[in-house]
């Protein structure tokens, strides 16, 4: 995923002074296509399922966020966060 690759590009840029502040993770939440509201991405931190009831429900994209914790360990390492 993209997010390791920014971790490291991150660690390089404060390394050489850049003032990184943070990182945004967009989207949060899954989303659906602008065009098509039937068409689901899955490219969030948590998807949206929908329940029995109609529903949307929240569920933990697992490798996202065992990438993002991965990132945040390289960070935290560097002295980063």
């Amino acid at each position: 995923m993209w997010l390791k690759e920014v971790a490291v590009e991150v660690g390089l840029a404060r390394a050489h002074g850049v003032p990184v502040e943070g990182v945004c993770l967009y989207p949060i939440l899954d989303r659906h296509d602008w065009d098509n509201p039937d068409h689901w991405h899955n490219s969030g931190l948590w998807d949206l399922v929908p329940n029995g009831d109609g529903r949307l429900e929240r569920v933990l994209h697992q490798e996202y966020a065992d990438e993002l914790r991965w990132a945040q360990g390289l960070l935290a390492e560097q002295g980063c966060c």
